[in-house]
């Protein structure tokens, strides 16, 4: 049974190395060289050895470096963000300060904190 040729190609070359033709091989192996090559721009590294850090992690360093150096307090806030987060009782596996819902979160405590404060001073109790 010959693979349809709709498989991707590192498929056909495993299972039936005959239906993938030169063109087809060079053409795959072009377009691996330049994604090395746009890897390597990026300074970004691939193994197989489970010690190197993921492509993702790379990718959240190099944002990190960048945001750091244009908003050196980035950190700090970034840091009360989380902080904000871990002093609400529900649970939020991963906020993210970009998510106008997460942001809603902390600011809607804001407001619910202000009003209680400001009836507990009307009404005459310790704040």
């Amino acid at each position: 049974m010959t693979p349809s040729l709709s498989l991707p190609i590192a498929d056909r070359l495993r299972y039936a190395p005959g239906s993938v033709s030169l063109d087809e091989l060079q053409t795959a192996l072009d377009t691996l060289a330049a994604l090395q090559c746009a890897l390597d721009d990026a300074g970004l590294t691939y193994s197989d050895d489970a010690e190197v850090v993921s492509f993702d992690a790379q990718i959240d360093a190099k944002i990190d470096a960048a945001v750091a150096k244009e908003s050196p307090d980035h950190a700090a806030y970034r840091q009360f963000f989380d902080d904000c987060f871990a002093r609400l009782g529900k649970h939020y596996p991963c906020p993210e300060v970009t998510s106008g819902y997460d942001c809603s979160v902390i600011f809607d405590c804001i407001e619910l904190g202000d009003a209680t404060r400001d009836e507990r001073e009307r009404n005459g109790d310790p704040v």
